[in-house]
């Protein structure tokens, strides 16, 4: 047997080799299409690997090392058109760090603490479309360097510090811009001279998000869209307070999972022993009346709980966000534990993260997974209607045929 001392003697030298092999010619992203889809997410990489090619067209980075973003970062990648660099602990972005990516329409900087941003740090971005900066540290849109990206549809800033509600001026050069996330920020204010650069933009379409910010004082004459939605729910906790609710929980979910809603939720949950009432859009809101009171009356404040399906469908429509946003908000301001998760399928980690909040909920609390099996969906309406009876009104009457009810139909299931 060959001694220790001469053993390990041999065994440096190679795994030296190893190593020097392994970071310069091992590929560690993952290829999900031959040379147009890479996903590098945490691989502990301090820089942008070398051996990607150029021909790339979706690039993953997320959850690395790259605290520095000098000028041409990118510049081995002209096909971009996608760019995730969610939490990366990118403190500092150089002028022209994307030059040159004149085809990247999604760029995603989530969560990193971005202390130094230069006033040329976007430039170059040509057809840039979507900006997720959330959880960037952000104090102000006026520092924001953005003033020349004219083909930004969606910009989302939420999670940030922003104490300001007023427009810059360069708002103005963003002719197609359509959504403007801005919630969970410091805003207290909101001021009629706030908006007066929109006013000079009168075919401007901007949908604005301003949930969940501390706000105090709105000027009369201001009533943004969906800031309604807030000031509504708001006034409607105060007014309804606990009283007792009419539906045991309010749906919301993608009108493309309308089936799995009708035939399998619906039908286990308003059939079943014991019956709950669901809040459904499609048949219980009032025709006439606007949808945003239909939401918050009809919806919310009149429903115990909120159950949310989601699914590929929810994350990627603006408006089952939207919906999920303002149930977060009822929640906190009826003190009101009643957010129920049903997950209809499996998600990809990448296109959930762009949603946030909706990532670390489904990270810290326990959800339903829907699973279509025989025990698999034994186990999930058991827990679901477990979930749906806490807090419900008790009603001793009866309540021996009921059990004796849900026993059949258990063992039935």
């Amino acid at each position: 047997m060959m001694p220790r001392t001469r053993l390990a003697a041999a065994l440096i030298p190679a795994m030296a080799l190893l190593f020097c092999l392994r970071s310069e010619g091992w590929d560690p992203c993952v290829q999900v299409v031959p040379n147009i889809s890479y996903q590098c997410m945490e691989l502990n990489l301090y820089k942008i690997p070398d051996n990607i090619p150029t021909s790339t067209k979706i690039l993953d980075l997320s959850f690395n090392h790259l605290s520095h973003l000098n000028s041409h970062s990118f510049s081995n990648f002209p096909e971009l058109q996608m760019l995730d660099l969610s939490r990366c602990e990118i403190q500092m972005i150089e002028d022209d760090a994307y030059q040159g990516l004149n085809h990247l329409s999604t760029l995603i900087l989530t969560g990193n603490p971005i202390q130094s941003l230069a006033l040329g740090a976007f430039s170059g971005l040509s057809s840039l479309q979507k900006l997720v900066a959330v959880e960037i540290n952000l104090a102000s849109l006026e520092d924001f360097p953005i003033g020349h990206l004219k083909t930004l549809k969606e910009l989302n800033v939420a999670h940030n510090l922003i104490h300001s509600f007023k427009f810059p001026e360069y708002f103005s050069n963003l002719p197609n811009l359509e959504h403007l996330d801005l919630s969970n920020n410091k805003i207290q204010n909101v001021y009629h001279e706030d908006l007066n650069v929109l006013h000079q933009m009168p075919l401007l379409n901007l949908s604005l998000d301003l949930s969940l910010n501390p706000l105090d004082f709105i000027e009369p004459g201001v009533l943004v869209y969906k800031f309604y939605f807030h000031l509504m729910l708001l006034a409607g906790c105060k007014k309804y307070g606990r009283g007792e609710s009419t539906y045991d929980a309010f749906v919301i979910y993608s009108s493309q999972d309308e089936d799995w809603v009708r035939n399998e939720l619906v039908k286990n949950l308003e059939e079943g022993v014991p019956p709950f009432q669901l809040c459904l859009h499609y048949r219980d809101f009032i025709p006439g009346v606007a949808i945003a009171a239909n939401i918050i009356q009809e919806g919310f404040h009149k429903s115990r709980k909120v159950i949310v399906v989601v699914s590929q469908h929810f994350i990627q429509s603006r408006w089952c966000i939207f919906e999920y946003e303002i149930a977060q908000t009822w929640q906190f301001l009826s003190s009101r534990a009643g957010i129920i998760f049903i997950v209809l399928h499996k998600l990809e980690k990448s296109l959930l993260r762009q949603q946030v909040e909706l990532y670390r909920l489904l990270n810290r609390n326990t959800y339903l997974e829907w699973e279509d099996s025989v025990l698999g969906r034994h186990i999930f309406w058991r827990r679901l209607r477990k979930a749906l009876l806490d807090g419900k009104p008790w009603r001793p009457e009866g309540t021996a045929d009921a059990d004796s009810r849900q026993q059949e139909a258990t063992a039935s299931t």
